[in-house]
This record gives structure tokens, sequence and C-alpha cells, in this order.
């Protein structure tokens, strides 16, 4: 059996949108075109998620049958799309057509991930909000919101969102870490085809001492000209940079940081000199800047990226002794 040979009619079964964790009942027609009778042993869509019976195995050349099929949309939302697929007793398959379903939750929320920016300093806090809008005929009842981190809390009043209608959800996020977290709010609903729902939070804390330039590049450097020891100057800024102290600067191989006396009032500046030292390599890397709080007594670092390539020369090969 070759492809052609046993088609659908439509050969796209499309469901259109269809809820999330629902069943949906479909048919198609099955007509042999392969100048043969085909026997069909078995149909499937692809997946576990679908049924899919024929009421006649043996098809005589030119016969339709009828396919009748469940779809259960156990999958994640969006478009689902599935070839089916007939079989024969000598294992022989063919796609006779698709399957295809725009799979929509009822309930939706905005924004799908909520960034909350609290204050780099450990222990700040900031708020954030949810929007969760119910997209079905009948009213859900939204079950008191849960964190899986003490970090994060949400306002746990359980709720009713109204036909067609939608509630907001506010957050508070308060920041442990310089680094930013990823914690998940989970709101159990009244409604059997959403379950419980998984809402994506960030904590990404704000970064009030900023790096300027935040990479320097170097570009292509041959060794002889790393050697003439250029400077590279940086700029820390930002509106609480008198509550830090410099505590230590790291640096790549081939930069040292020159001394000076300029960490200080509202912009500091720091100068690095390419060492006369270095024995070679990618110039790549970081100049970490290593803070401390004067009043929290916490350290967090600031980053400058380095990108560049170091060639060596080329040298004539020496000409041989005749």
């Amino acid at each position: 059996m070759r492809e052609g040979d046993v088609v659908l009619e439509p050969s796209l079964v499309d469901l259109g949108d269809i809820r999330l964790n629902a069943s949906v009942d479909f048919q198609a027609r099955v007509i042999n075109r392969s100048g043969r009778e085909v026997q069909i042993e078995s149909v499937s869509a692809g997946c576990g998620c679908s049924r899919i019976e024929i009421d006649c195995s043996r098809l005589a050349s030119g016969a339709a049958a009828t396919l009748s099929g469940t779809l259960r949309t156990s999958a994640t939302p969006g478009i689902l799309e599935r070839p089916i697929t007939m079989e024969t007793p000598g294992g022989e398959r063919v796609v006779a057509g698709t399957l295809r379903a725009n799979v929509r939750r009822m309930l939706r929320w905005r924004p799908e991930t909520l960034v909350v920016r609290p204050d780099v300093i450990r222990g700040s806090e900031a708020d954030g909000e949810f929007v969760i809008e119910n997209h079905s005929d009948e009213p859900v009842t939204l079950q008191a919101p849960r964190f899986a981190s003490p970090t994060v809390t949400a306002e746990g009043a359980a709720q009713e969102i109204p036909p067609q209608g939608s509630v907001r959800l506010h957050v508070r996020a308060r920041n442990t870490s310089v680094s930013p977290q990823s914690v998940e709010l989970t709101v159990g609903t009244s409604l059997p085809s959403e379950g419980i729902l998984t809402l994506p939070v960030v904590i990404r804390p704000v970064e009030f001492v900023e790096a300027l330039p935040r990479t320097v590049h170097f570009g292509v450097v041959r060794r002889a000209e790393l050697r003439r020891r250029s400077d590279v100057t940086v700029r820390l800024r930002g509106p609480m940079l008198r509550q830090v102290m410099l505590e230590s600067v790291a640096t790549p191989p081939y930069l040292d940081l020159v001394p000076t006396d300029s960490a200080a009032g509202d912009v500091w500046t720091f100068r690095f000199r390419t060492s006369d030292t270095f024995d070679g390599g990618t110039l790549a890397g970081a100049i970490r800047f290593h803070l401390r709080h004067r009043e929290t007594n916490e350290t967090f670092p600031v980053d400058v990226a380095v990108h560049g390539f170091l060639i060596e020369e080329l040298k004539p090969d020496r000409e041989k002794e005749v």
C-alpha cells in the first residue's frame, strides 16, 4: 500500500477551537483509491490522546467507510496536529489525512510570566500583578494562591471570576539574592478542564550600580600591540553608589588595574592597562567589581564583559643554507 491509496475526505479533520482537557468526537470518510481491495487492521493519530475506529476493515476498490474517533486534549495549549495513519496486517503504513485542533485554555493570564523588580539589596520588596481571564460561559472560583517559595506572597482569599470576566491577583516578592530567581504560583480552580493553574514569577533585582561600558571590545590584537600597554576606562554610576564601598576588583590575566583614588562620589572611574606579562590566549573574560553595602554588609558583583582575539605575528621561514 502506497501513499494516496487510502485517503480521508476531507483530508484535514479540523476540530477548530476546543478546551484543554476536553474530549471531542469526530468523523471522516475513508476511500480506497488503490484499484484493489485493501484490508485495514488499525488506525492511529500518532499519540495516545486519541482513539480511532473504522466501521469496515476490508475496503473494495473505490469503496468508502466511516472513520470515527475521539480526541482528548490533554496536551499543552496551542495547535495540535497529528497524522492519521492506516496500517495493514502486513505492517504497511500510509498517512491518509491529518487531525488538527486549536487547544485553548478557558482560563488565561497576563502576563505569561510576571517579572517583579525589587531592589538588589537583600530583603527589598516589590509588587506585581496577574490578570486572570475567564473565557468560559460559566463562573469560575479561584482557590487561595500558593507559592512554593516563602519569598513570594499573593492575596490569599478565594475569589470568583464571572463568565467572560477577569480578576486581578496581586503579588509581592522579597529579594533574597542578587541573581534572578524563578518561582511558581499555583492556583486551584473550580473548572474541571483547567484543574490547577501554574503561574510563573521571576524575581529580577534592579541593578542600582551600572557599569559603563558593559562590554570592553579589543577586536583583533597582535601580541606586539598588546605589549604597548594600552589603557581601558570603566565607570560605575548609580543612585545608590554612595551607599556601597569597593571590596576588590578581579581582572582577566591580560589586564592590570591602574591604582587611582577615584572610587568615591556619584561616578567611579577605573583605569585598566594591558599586561606586558600575558602569555597568550583569547582575550575573553570579565572585569568583576565586588561591592559591599555599608548598612546591610551584603556583597554583590558588577561585571564588565571583555572580548577580543589575540593573534601571533607571522615570521618568515629562514632560508635554508646551501
